[in-house]
């Protein structure tokens, strides 16, 4: 078996940092330097934290730039599904209990639309959700419910490669639900 690995394009990664840049910019120049003007230290802060905001979000894009993380990594042993820079970690396909496919209404630009999508679901997502703190937990939680998966691994997000994705999940699932499958085998 081939490893699956999707990345991002490095480009996307770069987009947000000219309206970062400019929102940094405006409030530096508008907030922080003309303040003493009207010595208003309420719009004086809220400058100060905007600046410090954008340059946090403007290093961490620069970073992914350069590191490209993968969106997705599948083995013979388990996944890992990283579509945002927060992720579950990796699970072993063990603890998966199986998958179907949904449709999800997804907005790209302003046209909302259904799409495709694979919801993942796990043995035990509690021991995955407690890695969080309880309101993402409890949002974790909330998703489960509405996308009848852990995970909702979007079609879009696959770069072309959902049915090898989908072949490889399936293979998998049904190894470790069915465990006669693999009676004849050696580890």
């Amino acid at each position: 078996m081939t490893p699956i690995e999707i990345k991002a394009k490095r480009i996307s990664y770069l987009v947000p940092l000219p309206f970062i840049l400019l929102l940094m910019f405006l409030f530096y120049k508008y907030a922080i330097v003309n303040s003493g003007e009207g010595n208003d230290k309420v719009f004086f802060i809220v400058g100060i934290f905007v600046v410090g905001v954008g340059a946090f979000l403007a290093g961490y894009f620069t970073l992914q730039f350069f590191r490209n993380p993968a969106i997705l990594r599948a083995n013979e042993q388990g996944f890992e599904y990283n579509p945002a820079g927060v992720s579950l970690g990796f699970i072993p396909w063990k603890d998966v209990s199986g998958f179907e496919e949904v449709m999800v209404r997804v907005v790209r630009g302003d046209v909302p639309t259904h799409e495709q999508a694979l919801a993942i679901i796990l043995k035990d997502p509690e021991q995955y959700r407690k890695r969080f703190t309880k309101p993402v937990s409890l949002l974790m939680a909330a998703s489960e419910k509405i996308n009848k998966g852990t995970i909702l691994i979007e079609h879009a997000s696959m770069q072309g490669r959902y049915e090898e994705f989908k072949a490889l999940l399936e293979q998998q699932t049904r190894k470790f639900r069915d465990p006669w499958m693999n009676a004849g085998q050696e580890e």
